[in-house]
C-alpha cells in the first residue's frame, strides 16, 4: 500500500535538491500545476517518489502523467511498477504520458502501457 500527499510548490523544491532528481521536468513545473502533484510513501511512512498528472477533460475520463520519478536509493526493486499499478487500480479511463527516453518508454510498457505509451482502462 501507498500513500499519496499533496506536494507543495515550496516542498518540491527542496525535494527537487535533497533527491538529486533526475528528470527535468521537475524544475520546469510551475507553481499554477502543483495541485497535480503528490508524494509517495511507503507503508513505512517513507517518502519514496513523486508524481505529476492532469486530466485532459472535465469528465476525468482522459488523464496524463506529466511527471514520475522514484527516488534513486528505490530503484530498480520494482517499486515503480507496484507504484504505478496502485495509482492506477481504481481508475477507469485513458491515461496517457510522454516517455522521456528508451529506458522509460520500457518501464511504461512494463506498467501496461502500449507503443505511444497510452493505456486504456476503460473496460476494466
Amino acid at each position: 500500500m501507498f500513500i499519496f500527499e499533496k506536494c507543495s510548490y515550496d516542498e518540491l523544491q527542496k525535494i527537487r535538491h535533497k533527491e538529486n532528481l533526475l528528470l527535468s521536468g521537475w524544475a520546469l513545473l510551475e507553481k499554477e500545476y502543483i495541485d497535480e502533484t503528490e508524494k509517495i510513501y511507503d507503508e513505512d511512512g517513507t517518502m519514496v517518489a513523486l508524481i505529476n498528472y492532469y486530466f485532459l477533460n472535465e469528465s476525468k475520463k482522459r488523464m496524463m502523467i506529466a511527471l514520475f520519478e522514484v527516488f534513486n536509493p528505490y530503484r530498480n526493486r520494482g517499486l515503480g511498477k507496484k507504484i504505478i499499478a496502485y495509482f492506477l487500480k481504481d481508475y477507469y479511463g485513458e491515461v496517457h504520458l510522454e516517455p522521456s527516453g528508451e529506458e522509460s518508454e520500457s518501464f511504461w510498457k512494463q506498467c501496461g502501457f502500449e507503443s505511444g505509451c497510452y493505456l486504456d482502462r476503460r473496460g476494466k
